[in-house]
């Protein structure tokens, strides 16, 4: 929270919190306050991603408790952007190599890997494609754990049903066991850990809403982040305060789509194809678009940035596009 003496002066940070659900559970620092007269607020939620460059030492870390824990069924969930592969990759570490642990990570640009307390159940030929968004959701449901894209079975691991119970620190965007290496090049958004296996459907429909209290199966949401905040501290939004900071050079993407605007031929004859696309400058934005024309007819591209239009009438026509962040904000 922040505040302002009266009405005047330059605003502080005079309190941290907790948010819970549509709830802040916070406490105010007292030496902060002076004059006695104050004006509380927070700061706007402007949605945002963790990009991380590559390098070692470069991760977010969040520190171990019971609810970091999974000893039954789990679901991970979260957004990436890859920017490009080496030889190993890690998307987010959940204790250490030695003890008990959850690693997923690209071992080079053809395999996904899943580690648990050091061994590996084996890999999927699978990678996401450079520069663009894709949901993953890594479920164990009893003893089968299966790799989702966007919504969609990619493959199963080798089958594992015991406990995992780490107690040290989970990293996202590196490894623990080798000390904040093996890092990942690109962005993270959107990260989840449930204590349950949820189901393709709760995956598929839920993976661009934003969730809270309200939600489908919130009591069994672990950890949760968003990664909108400005500083350092990465806030954890389910009901457990398992927070985490920033190691290293971690930058926060602004995730706004720029105004857009669509680029093609205006004047047109009757019956030609034509291309039109919609420009916006923030590639980093996951948006998805919904085109319609009047005269004429959307041959394809329908839900992507470019499509390609027959015009069938004469006089004035129209193409006109929708444009939706397809995110949680």
């Amino acid at each position: 929270l922040i505040s302002r003496a009266a009405n005047s002066g330059n605003f502080s940070n005079v309190a941290t919190g907790t948010i819970n659900g549509n709830g802040i559970d916070f406490t105010i620092n007292a030496s902060s306050l002076t004059n006695g007269q104050y004006t509380l607020g927070y700061e706007a939620d402007i949605p945002r991603s963790v990009a991380f460059n590559g390098s070692a030492g470069n991760y977010i870390t969040v520190p171990s408790s019971a609810t970091m824990q999974t000893p039954g069924d789990f679901t991970y969930e979260m957004w990436v952007r890859p920017t490009s592969f080496t030889s190993l990759n890690t998307y987010f570490e959940n204790g250490t190599w030695s003890g008990q642990t959850t690693l997923l990570r690209q071992d080079g640009p053809g395999n996904i890997n899943l580690y648990i307390s050091g061994s590996s159940l084996g890999s999927i030929a699978y990678a996401p494609p450079l520069n663009q968004w894709t949901h993953l959701a890594l479920v164990r449901s009893g003893s089968t754990i299966t790799l989702y894209a966007n919504g969609t079975s990619v493959g199963t691991f080798t089958a594992y049903g015991a406990a995992i119970t780490p107690t040290t620190p989970m990293y996202i965007g590196a490894s623990t066991h080798s000390g904040g290496s093996q890092n990942f090049n690109g962005q993270i958004d959107e990260f989840r850990l449930w204590n349950v296996a949820r189901s393709v459907t709760d995956i598929a429909n839920n993976r661009h809403a934003a969730i809270n209290n309200a939600s489908n199966q919130w009591a069994n949401l672990q950890a949760y982040y968003k990664f909108n905040e400005t500083s350092g501290k990465i806030f954890d939004l389910s009901n457990n305060s398992n927070n985490g900071d920033v190691a290293g050079t971690v930058t926060k993407t602004d995730l706004h789509p720029a105004t857009p605007s669509i680029s093609g031929t205006a004047t047109v004859c009757q019956n030609s194809t034509n291309t039109y696309t919609l420009n916006t400058t923030n590639a980093n934005s996951r948006l998805t678009y919904n085109w319609s024309v009047a005269g004429g007819t959307i041959n394809s591209g329908q839900g992507t940035a470019s499509i390609s239009v027959t015009w069938t009438a004469a006089g004035s026509q129209s193409v006109n596009c929708t444009v939706t962040p397809a995110r949680c904000v």
